[in-house]
């Protein structure tokens, strides 16, 4: 048994279990707190819950995305560095790092998947029919929130990887 990879799967899964749930704890208080203070929108009626519910599967998708390129990370620290505690310090950086990216960028796919939608439906107020608990629209919403980080997806895990830190080979070879 490879003990120091064993300490490493345990250490991504308990820091993603934290990190995952922080920041999906996160993304509910600002959007919650942004239909409220913003729209005036109860935040416990059902198109609320729905709206609110695409938000979260979108960090939580983009989060899903960072997995591969996290366990790489790992796999090119391990070959790098000999300490483990070298490996899990800077594998944590990476992870922080991966993590808040795909807070970020979820969000920034859900701002513009929301402004486009909104802009291509100008004969509904959107968030007037949140607010009247329309459940019809937040569905609609939520469908175009999900189907774009679905779409977006792809890109970002691709973005992810570009920042592994592979060894550098040399210029010239031979």
């Amino acid at each position: 048994m490879n003990v120091k990879l064993l300490s490493i799967s345990l250490f991504q899964i308990i820091a993603g279990l934290i990190l995952g749930t922080t920041l999906l704890f996160i993304a509910f208080k600002l959007m919650s707190s942004w239909l409220k203070k913003s729209h005036k929108i109860k935040e416990h009626s059902v198109s609320t819950g729905i709206l609110i519910g695409s938000v979260l599967f979108s960090v939580g998708y983009f989060i899903t995305s960072i997995v591969e390129p996290l366990i790489t990370t790992f796999r090119m620290l391990i070959k790098n560095y000999s300490n483990i505690f070298m490996v899990i310090g800077i594998g944590c950086l990476y992870m922080v790092g991966y993590f808040f990216l795909a807070f970020i960028f979820s969000f920034i796919v859900v701002v513009v998947s929301f402004f486009l939608f909104t802009l291509f439906t100008r004969d509904i107020d959107e968030i007037t029919e949140i607010r009247n608990n329309n459940i019809g629209i937040a569905i609609i919403i939520a469908v175009v929130i999900v189907v774009m980080s679905i779409i977006v997806g792809n890109g970002f895990t691709l973005l992810t990887e570009s920042i592994i830190p592979f060894p550098s080979l040399p210029s010239k070879i031979g």
